[in-house]
């Protein structure tokens, strides 16, 4: 039943639930009708002798229910998760009529699934309203999938890669010449297909959008499997 259901469209699913609503209605009435009169009818009356179609009527009234409540359930479900992904579409499609980056969730999290969990910081450009959102979508994906994350921040102002001076922008520093990078500790982490920075890299870069250009940096500080996301201008 639950492939029947997935294969339906937002219309057929709006014509499926109706006719299970209605089918509640309906069975619930076939019950009360059947238990009422199964009884309160007296043995003498002439109706008694359909006793056993009320008796009928009424099982056949909660059976029906049940099935029509089942139903009503699961078709409730799969119109929610309809709607969610046309409003993730829309989104999406606002998202980039704006020149935005954004996440594909349901790419991103399959790139996340059965995958290495790490902890995550994730440290977004100051003043920066585009670069603020795409942290935050990164830090909604990342919790989903089960990772530790840590509560956002601004990129520091000062130190940053030695090799940069303080007048470097800090976003340059921390990061990368690129809109968003990883930085890692590449000495002790998994950086083949199975690990959990090969996931990250690959979820954060599901769908960007404008400005999707990423890097990876070596932080020899960071424990294993401890990754900073720095996001930068677009």
């Amino acid at each position: 039943m639950g492939a029947v259901v997935a294969s339906l469209s937002k219309g057929e699913t709006l014509c499926a639930l109706n006719i299970a609503l209605a089918g509640i209605f309906v069975f619930g009435l076939l019950f009360l009708v059947g238990w009422i009169a199964e009884e309160t009818i007296p043995k003498e009356h002439r109706w008694n002798k359909y006793r056993t179609l009320f008796i009928v009527m009424a099982i056949s009234g909660v059976a029906g229910e049940w099935i029509a409540d089942i139903a009503d359930f699961g078709l409730s479900e799969h119109l929610e998760t309809i709607v969610e992904r046309e409003m993730n579409e829309h989104t999406n499609r606002i998202n980039l009529q704006a020149g935005d980056r954004f996440l594909d969730g349901q790419l991103a999290s399959g790139f996340l699934k059965d995958k290495p969990k790490g902890t995550a910081e994730i440290w977004y450009k100051p003043n920066d309203r585009e670069a603020y959102d795409f942290a935050l979508q990164i830090k909604s994906l990342l919790t989903a999938a089960g990772w530790t994350v840590l509560p956002m921040k601004l990129i520091p102002s000062e130190d940053g890669d030695p090799y940069f001076s303080q007048d470097v922008p800090p976003e340059i520093r921390w990061g990368d010449s690129t809109s968003i990078a990883i930085r890692a500790n590449l000495r002790v982490d998994d950086q083949t297909v199975n690990g959990a920075l090969f996931a990250l890299a690959r979820a954060v870069g599901a769908r960007m959008g404008t400005g999707s250009v990423m890097g990876t940096k070596d932080d020899p500080r960071l424990p294993k499997d401890h990754f900073v996301v720095v996001v930068e201008e677009k």
